[in-house]
Parts: structure tokens; C-alpha cells; sequence
């Protein structure tokens, strides 16, 4: 299938307007204004061929892109650009002739490939062990990580391969996890995992539940109040293979709602608390090359990012299918492999405004930086800049710019500040517009007066101690952020809504805990379940409300 290059221009550039999913009722998505808008026609590699495997829909393609083999099912795999400068891709693999087809994922084998290319071609040069859906990532220590796991008996097991330096041998262990009362939210299988600014490792699970590790390999630490996913459509939607990075700016998230064959964007400051953005992660599952030919794969599934030196997204790849699961069988016409496609990577920016942005200021300066490849002096529609809260932004609407200054080979924007939207639970500032030819620019930056670096409290289950003279209600807090908590931390615990008392928290460095009391003349029932809310705050500012069953006299493992 073949299109013109003015066809797919047009195409790319309404996508937005056709996919208006949490969209308010009246308004419209502008184009960038969804995370889909930043996909791009994929460059040939090799030549595209029908002589292969695949059903009509997928041929012709360019066998070169990702990585595939007739003899050999892939599914999944991250990249990592290596010391090397090569790029490292960690997919699973099982053998195409079992007679289970596709359904023969439960013998897959997880297996190192390299390109020199972050498109490919993908040659495998080891095998690591077995594994299904893994994803790689760097500990600070600068070593290889890759996690795993086997479903075996009906449950999922997880695992991980670990390498100081790639060519090394790969040393297999287990992961350790505390649940710290919130076992319900637990799914271990299909990870997704990045790296925090300390070397601390966050981790989101196949359910949206949100896990943190202090190295990326020592015990994982629920935390959280329940799955951080959007509201679900309807009874059959159904979450899973999130994808999770960090760029420097904010953490980002993709999850894909596999009955509605529809994926999700969400952002986070800390990687705790997310917000949805609207419109599609991804929708399709088609496979656009720059000539206009046109590859529409069954589904992809397993979404992972590729980031550049400076964290952000430059490319996502994709598990993929030609055909339905069950009616790829072995040693058949059918198979699966990793699917590559370029991103439009958003721009540098930086806020010059050093006070708070409000419904006085007057102006905003953004700085946008030069780098290899973009100039712009030269490469900016001017007239086209937005900037402002996304949520304005979004739909063509924030701050209108008024003029620009020179900054050696940097661009300083001026925008008239009215209209910017921003609030206090925004804590990036976006641009959007177009390249002097037409296509997608956009960017993100930090804004002034807002702590990107905070503790984070959260609490476990409490014990209810039943006395003469009321009930003592013991609770563990800990910090998983990156900082020290201030002395004006304080827990409150309440009964049915209803509040039975507040202490203060001691200090607490990052993964530090500590157990606190709270007294209350409150008789509560040996034996008795009560809905207890623990929310903690610090400076005034709420850290969490985890609500969980307990019975007076003992500890319940249930919260949410």
C-alpha cells in the first residue's frame, strides 16, 4: 500500500483530529497535542520484500527494520545505546516451529542483539537464560540490567540477568519485594523500569501498581495507593505493558488497554503521582516508511521507548504480529517481531522566569537551545509557538508569542503570559508549534518555584492495639524520595473518616523509616474491622492517604 508524500503529510497532521479519546466533550485536540502525533515515517534500511514471511497486510516491509528471523518468534526487547555507541537490544525469542505457535511464549529465551543503527538490523550475538517480556536498564553503577519472568504452575516468578559491562558474563538472580501491606496491587510480570536522578530504580507493573528500589536490584518497595492507570472505559478494559522513563524534565508512562486495542500517555513529577494526558500513546498498529508504503501489523504489544544522550524519547518499538495469536502456528507463513519507528524528539527548553508564574505575571521567557541538527535562528515557525500548561496548550489554545532575542546560537521566546493556565498541580510548561517545514516542534521545561526534589512519605497498614484505656494505633512510615523530610511532617489517623488524633514524624533521610503511635480514647472491638485512612503531609502539603481493612487486636495485609 503506497500513499504520496503529500497524502502522508496530511495524514500524520490530522491524526490528531480523528483520535479525541478523554477528550472534553467540545473541545479538539490540536496536532501534537497527543503522544501518537510524535511518530514518523520510518527510513529504509535494506529494500522493502515480499519474499518472507507475513500475511498481506504486513508485505512489503523492510526486513532490516527491528529485528526478525523466519526461524525464530521475537516479542518485546528495550534498547540501550552502550559505551560502545552501539545500540543493545534485549528481546525473547522461542522457536517458530513448536507446534504451539504463538502460544509457545512460555519457552522463550531472552537473548542480547546489536546495531549499529537504532533501527536496525538487530543481529543476536548471546543468549542470557530464559525469560519472557524483559526490560533492560542501567543501574548507576554503569552495570546491565536485564529483568524477566517465567509463569510457571499459574504464577509469575521474576528474575533478573545482571552484567558489569556488557561482554561479561550474565549473573542470574532473584528480586526481593515488601509489599508493605499492599499485596492486592501486585502483578510482578511485565515490567516497566527507570532510573531516578539518585540511582534509585522506579518500576511499574503489569496492573499499574508503582515499585521502587534504592539500586535497581536491592528489595523492591510498593508503594503508592493502588494502580496509577486511567479510569478504565468500561467493564472490559483491560491494562498492561506499561512502558516508564525519565527525561531530565518529568517521568512518562505508556500503557496499553489491550481489549480497546487503544494505548495511554501519563506524566509524573515524581513518579507517584501521575496525570493522564489526552488522546492516544498509540492507536494503530501500522508501520509508515518514508516512500509510503504502508506495513499494518495485528497488534503491537510490549511498547518500549529508546532515549537519547539526554534522556528523551527518540524512537519506540514494538512487539508485533501479522496475524491473531492463535492462528499463528509453527512452521507456518506466520510470525512475530520487533517493530522500530522514529520519533520527532522535543526540544530544549528553559523558563527564564525566576518567580512563580501566576495570573500577574506579565511575560514569559522560554530559552529553546541549539544542538546538532537544530538551529533556532533558522528552524522555527515562529508565528506557530504555544506555550503554556498543556492542558491549554494542547488544544491551541496558552500564551501567544510576542517576540524573540538572540542568545549566541540559543533563541529566547517572549510570550505574552496571558492565557498560560498554569496551576498549582502543574509542574511542566510545554511548547508546541511547527519547523520552518511544516513539521511537529514541541518541547518541555521544569517551571520556576516548583520542588522537583521532595520526600516521599508513605505509610503501611496500621496495628491496632486494644487498651483499657483506648486504642494505640501503630503505623511504619517511610521515605522513598530523594531528600530528608522536613520536622513539620506529621501523620494523621482517622476511623470511618472521622479523626482520631495526629503526631508528628521524625526526620527521615531517603529510605529511612520509623514506627510512630497515635493515642486515641477511641475503644475499638477486639476482632472488629475497621476502615482506617492514614494521610501524611509535610510543610502543609498532603504526601499521601492510603486506606486500608483492619481488625483491632491484629495486622491485616489488605490496603488501597
Amino acid at each position: 500500500m503506497k500513499k504520496s508524500m503529500g497524502v502522508i503529510a496530511l495524514g500524520l497532521f490530522c491524526a490528531a483530529a480523528q483520535s479525541q479519546v478523554g477528550v472534553p466533550e467540545g473541545e479538539t485536540l490540536v496536532f501534537g497535542g497527543q503522544f501518537t502525533d510524535r511518530f514518523e515515517p520510518v527510513p529504509i534500511i535494506g529494500e522493502l520484500t515480499s519474499d518472507t514471511w507475513g500475511a498481506e497486510n504486513v508485505l512489503p516491509r523492510d526486513l532490516s527494520n527491528g529485528i526478525e528471523d523466519p526461524d525464530w518468534s521475537y516479542w518485546g526487547g528495550k534498547i540501550l545505546k552502550g559505551d560502545d555507541g552501539k545500540y543493545h537490544m534485549f528481546p525473547c525469542r522461542w522457536s517458530e516451529d513448536n507446534k504451539r505457535g504463538h502460544r509457545a511464549w512460555m519457552h522463550s529465551q531472552i537473548v542480547h542483539a546489536v546495531s549499529e543503527n537504532p533501527l536496525g538490523p538487530y543481529e543476536v550475538i548471546e543468549r542470557l537464560g530464559p525469560g519472557h517480556n524483559p526490560a533492560a536498564y542501567r543501574q548507576a553503577d554503569g552495570s546491565y540490567v536485564v529483568y524477566a519472568f517465567i509463569r510457571t504452575e499459574g504464577r509469575a516468578l521474576t528474575y533478573y540477568y545482571r552484567a558489569k559491562n556488557l561482554g561479561d558474563p550474565w549473573v542470574i538472580n532473584a528480586y526481593e519485594y515488601d509489599l508493605r501491606g499492599r499485596p492486592a496491587y501486585l502483578h510482578a510480570s511485565n515490567f516497566g523500569i527507570t532510573r531516578r536522578e539518585d540511582g534509585a530504580c522506579l518500576a511499574v507493573d503489569k496492573k499499574g501498581s508503582m515499585l521502587i528500589s534504592q539500586t535497581g536490584t536491592t528489595k523492591w518497595y510498593a508503594i503508592g495507593t493502588g494502580p496509577v492507570f486511567p479510569p478504565r472505559q468500561d467493564e472490559t478494559t483491560k491494562y498492561e505493558d506499561p512502558a516508564l522513563w525519565y527525561d531530565g524534565i518529568q517521568y512518562h508512562m505508556l500503557t496499553h488497554d489491550y481489549n480497546h486495542w487503544e494505548a495511554y500517555y501519563l506524566r509524573s513529577k515524581d513518579g507517584v503521582k501521575w496525570v493522564r494526558e489526552p488522546g492516544l500513546g498509540y492507536g494503530s498498529a501500522k508501520c509508515l516508511y518514508e516512500d509510503g508504503t504502508e506495513n499494518e501489523w495485528w497488534r503491537y504489544e510490549r511498547v518500549q521507548v529508546l532515549q537519547d544522550d539526554l534522556g528523551r524519547a527518540m524512537q519506540i518499538n514494538f512487539a508485533a504480529l501479522d496475524v491473531d495469536k492463535d492462528t499463528e502456528k509453527g512452521n507456518d507463513n506466520h510470525n512475530s517481531k520487533n517493530v522500530c519507528i522514529p520519533m520527532t524528539v522535543g526540544r530544549q527548553l528553559e523558563v527564564l522566569n525566576s518567580d512563580t508564574i501566576t495570573a500577574d505575571t506579565d511575560e514569559i521567557k522560554v530559552k529553546i537551545k541549539a544542538e546538532d541538527g537544530f538551529n533556532p535562528h533558522k528552524d522555527i515557525d515562529i508565528e506557530s509557538l504555544h506555550f503554556g500548561a498543556a492542558q491549554e496548550v494542547n488544544f491551541g489554545r496558552g500564551c501567544k508569542i510576542t517576540g524573540t532575542e538572540k542568545d549566541g546560537r540559543d533563541l529566547i521566546l517572549i510570550f505574552d503570559a496571558k492565557g498560560h493556565g498554569f496551576t498549582a498541580d502543574n509542574f511542566a510548561g510545554k511548547l508546541l508549534g511547527k519547523t520552518s517545514t511544516g513539521k511537529l516542534l514541541f518541547g518541555w521545561s521544569h517551571l520556576p518555584d516548583v520542588e522537583y526534589i521532595e520526600p516521599i512519605l508513605s505509610a503501611e497498614v496500621p496495628v491496632l492495639r486494644v487498651g483499657e484505656a483506648g486504642t494505640l494505633f501503630e503505623v511504619k512510615i517511610s521515605n522513598f524520595g530523594q531528600v530528608a523530610s522536613s520536622d513539620q511532617a506529621e501523620l494523621e489517623v482517622l476511623i470511618h473518616g472521622e479523626s482520631v488524633g495526629t503526631v508528628s514524624v521524625p526526620v527521615l533521610k531517603p529510605f529511612d523509616a520509623t514506627t510512630v503511635t497515635v493515642e486515641s480514647s477511641k475503644h475499638c472491638e477486639v476482632s472488629k474491622l475497621y476502615s482506617i485512612s492514614t494521610k501524611l503531609t509535610d510543610r502543609g502539603r498532603v504526601q499521601e492517604v492510603f486506606n486500608s481493612k483492619v481488625t483491632a487486636g491484629c495486622r491485616c495485609l489488605e490496603g488501597h
